[in-house]
Parts: structure tokens; C-alpha cells; sequence
């Protein structure tokens, strides 16, 4: 079937992990709705996605986090009660969101399956509910610079941050050609990275994507891993590395989520200035 859309219009959020990372907290509360300050994680990426001009979302969540359905619709916000609550209902109007159902975890590439019928063909992003990339609240970053590189040139296009050489066997790990092809991915390699080249979560896909994903079988974790995919397509397709500006936290990791707490409390109006009289005592107190 010939793709007819030129445009990138659907986003998918894959959320639907246990974030055993953070037990107990996250048995009865998402992890992609642990606050950073006042707002759970997630609404700042699905601010991000509207931000960058995109008009649907898919959720992709499992059957017990009814909490973020419940959040996001707007019919039951009472925008009265204060500005954040009638921020949060301007940011539901402007975007259409639907949920899918994973019933089990077996990876972004099962999640992106299940979203077939509502992509509708159409070529789509990828935003992971682990990472937020904070860049002073600039509207195009993260999902929305591929975008851009989209409408430049469609093709498939992954997005990337230089790591330090010892962290590279925490990620994804891209080798790209001079033209900025990717060539292959390596997941969290032990020894000899290809580059230190770190895959973040953002992309962009051709809807080919989804035939690739289709043609796979679960991993030995019980997984069908969308690197595996890509490493597929990157053989036959133009698949591009594309760095990201701005800090990404991965929100999933203890250390990454207290910094980004830190940096958005520093940059509030109402509590920044304390925080940073705060962090001054404790210093000159420690040494």
C-alpha cells in the first residue's frame, strides 16, 4: 500500500512497563506519573509532542494504570480550582489521545504492533515515557527536530546523544556512516562500542517499520526489541542518526530522576530561589 501521508501526525508513547526500578511506589502508582515537581513525567513528554505540532497520541499503557486515563481527560478537570490545572486542560484539548492495552511486557516493538490499525499506515514518531530532555522550555527539541529532518527528508530517523566511553554499556549504541546513516546498533555493549554514540528515546519511523517488527520473534527476554528491527531496515532502508540538543534524564534511574527534579525546581519562579539558597547552605556546611 502506498504511503499518502507527508506529514507526521501520531506519536506513540510506550508506557506500559512495570518500572520495578522504583518498588514499592510504582505497585500501585505508573512510573510514568512520579512528579517531577508538580507534574507526573508524562506530561511533560506529551507537552513536548504537542509542542512539535503533533495532533494524536497513542498511549500504550497495561490494564492497571487507569490513573493515566483518568489524569489526561479533560472532561474531568476542573480548571477552576487553579492556573496549573487550567494548563493541564488546554494541553488535553489541543491533542487527541487513545489508549492501547499490552497486556503483557514484551517490549516497544509489541507495543508498536499493537498500534497498527489506529497508525493507519501513516509514517509515526516515538517518544519513550523514560526520558525527558529539558531544554529551557523551547518548543522544537526533542521529538519536534526530527520532524523537522523529516519534512527535509523522509526517511527514518533515530535520535542520539554523545556518552562518555565507560557509559556506553548502559545504552543502545549506534554505528553510522559519514553521511549519518545508520549501519548497525548494539545494545549496552560490554566491550568495544561501536561509537559512543547513545540512542535516546525519540524517532521517527516509516510505517516499513512495523513489517520488520512483524517478521520477528521474542528474544531470549522475552522481548521484541525495536534496535532488532532497525538493525533489519538499516540493511535495505535509509535509517539516520540524528543528535539531540538539550538534557536528557532518564526518569527511570534514581540518580537521573532526583537531578531532574533539582533542575526544574531550579528554574521555577515560585521555589528556584530557595532551592539554590538551600544548595549554597548545605555546600558551605559540608566543606
Amino acid at each position: 500500500m502506498i504511503n499518502i501521508y507527508s506529514k507526521i501526525d501520531v506519536v506513540i508513547i510506550p508506557v506500559a512497563g512495570l518500572g520495578t526500578r522504583f518498588y514499592p511506589i510504582t505497585k500501585v502508582i505508573p512510573k510514568t506519573m512520579l512528579p517531577i515537581i508538580n507534574k507526573p513525567t508524562l506530561q511533560y513528554i506529551i507537552e513536548e509532542v504537542v509542542e512539535s505540532g503533533v495532533e494524536e497520541i497513542i498511549i500504550v499503557m497495561n490494564e492497571n494504570q487507569q490513573s493515566i486515563v483518568n489524569f489526561f481527560d479533560s472532561n474531568f478537570i476542573d480548571s477552576e480550582k487553579s492556573d496549573e490545572l487550567k494548563k493541564l486542560k488546554r494541553l488535553c484539548d489541543k491533542i487527541k489521545i487513545n489508549y492501547v492495552i499490552q497486556p503483557r511486557p514484551l517490549g516497544i516493538g509489541d507495543a508498536i504492533i499493537r498500534c497498527k490499525k489506529l497508525i493507519n499506515n501513516r509514517d509515526f514518531g516515538l517518544v519513550l515515557g523514560d526520558d525527558i530532555i529539558y531544554k529551557n522550555n523551547k518548543p522544537i527539541y526533542g521529538i519536534g527536530s526530527l520532524i523537522l529532518k523529516y519534512q527535509k527528508n523522509k526517511a527514518s530517523y533515530v535520535g542520539i546523544k554523545k556518552v562518555l566511553l565507560e557509559e556506553t554499556k548502559k545504552y543502545g549504541i549506534v554505528q553510522i556512516n559519514e553521511g549519518n546513516k545508520i549501519t548497525n546498533i548494539r545494545e549496552k555493549p560490554k566491550i568495544n562500542p561501536p561509537s559512543n554514540y547513545a540512542i535516546i528515546g525519540r524517532y521517527i519511523f516509516e510505517n516499513k517499520i512495523i513489517d520488520y517488527l512483524e517478521k520477528l520473534d521474542l528474544d531470549n527476554e522475552n522481548e521484541i526489541k525495536i534496535t532488532d528491527a532497525i538493525n533489519e531496515m538499516c540493511k535495505v532502508e535509509n535509517i539516520y542518526a540524528s543528535q539531540i540538543e538539550g538534557i536528557r534524564y532518564d526518569v527511570g534511574d534514581y540518580t537521573e530522576y532526583v537531578i531532574a527534579n533539582i533542575e526544574y525546581a531550579l528554574n521555577n519562579k515560585i521555589v528556584g530561589n530557595k532551592i539554590i539558597e538551600y544548595i549554597k547552605n548545605k555546600l558551605q556546611n559540608t566543606l
